[in-house]
């Protein structure tokens, strides 16, 4: 199974859950949102001297067994409670704070290589850096930031402008136009510095040449087409063992459709 985790405003989760049916009408794919998750029937997790694990049953009626699962394509910020928002704000904070330790842990009981992306103790969608940090992972890696850097402290906050160009880092394969100037092995690079296994890198032109403004784990995967698809039913099977990430042969289906 490929379990895409998400908020109900996520279209990229839901572009993702549809292009994955295309290219393999024979994988299972659930699309599960945080409110899906709050408003769980059952959930049992399970910790000890054995392998962690979880069952979770949804309104639904569907169940999600950890031991099922193949593949996770996590895009959830946080885990917000609403139901528990009134008078007393320290309730509130308390069934915040345990209802995410909870999922964060369940999380961490899938193989951690087929886990996009991790948790991290700041944020369920793994780790959450400002522009300042990327930059300075960046110069790390050996690409080019912004002149002027860091940027002036800004009275009021600005919309960012729109990225002149971006690329995906997928299990160290870059997807997308590499722009004028920049390393693919620099834009691997800083992925492996932020330890992660899927990042989108958003470049600036500021001048002639191309810097890195951003990036971000909730990747615009609709931008790469069929590959980041691919990728992710090329670690999967079906129940009877068949494989269904032959790229050749699913994007063959996806043509003839």
């Amino acid at each position: 199974m490929i379990l895409i985790l998400c908020h109900l405003h996520d279209a990229e989760a839901a572009w993702l859950a549809q292009r994955l049916r295309r290219l393999a009408p024979a994988a299972a794919v659930r699309l599960v949102s945080a409110e899906e998750l709050l408003y769980a029937r059952r959930v049992v997790h399970t910790l000890g001297s054995g392998p962690a694990a979880f069952t979770l049953t949804l309104q639904s009626g569907a169940e999600l067994d950890s031991r099922a699962i193949d593949v996770v394509v996590n895009r959830l910020c946080l885990l917000d409670p609403v139901l528990w928002q009134g008078p007393d704000s320290k309730q509130y904070l308390y069934v915040l704070q345990e209802i995410n330790a909870l999922y964060l842990s369940m999380l961490h009981c899938l193989p951690a290589g087929r886990l996009y992306n991790a948790p991290s103790a700041v944020a369920l969608g793994g780790r959450a850096l400002s522009p300042a940090e990327w930059q300075l992972l960046a110069v790390r890696a050996g690409l080019p930031i912004p002149p002027g850097w860091p940027p002036a402290t800004a009275s009021a906050p600005t919309e960012p402008a729109a990225p002149a160009a971006q690329v995906l880092v997928l299990d160290d394969e870059v997807l997308g136009e590499v722009p004028p100037g920049i390393e693919p092995d620099a834009c691997r690079q800083l992925a492996r510095l932020a330890g992660l296994r899927l990042l989108e890198l958003h470049f600036a032109r500021p001048g002639a040449g191309f810097a890195l403004a951003d990036a971000t784990v909730f990747a615009a995967l609709h931008r790469y087409g069929n590959a980041p698809a691919l990728h992710f039913l090329s670690l999967t099977t079906t129940r009877d063992g068949a494989d269904l990430g032959n790229p050749e042969r699913a994007a063959r289906g996806a043509l003839a459709g």
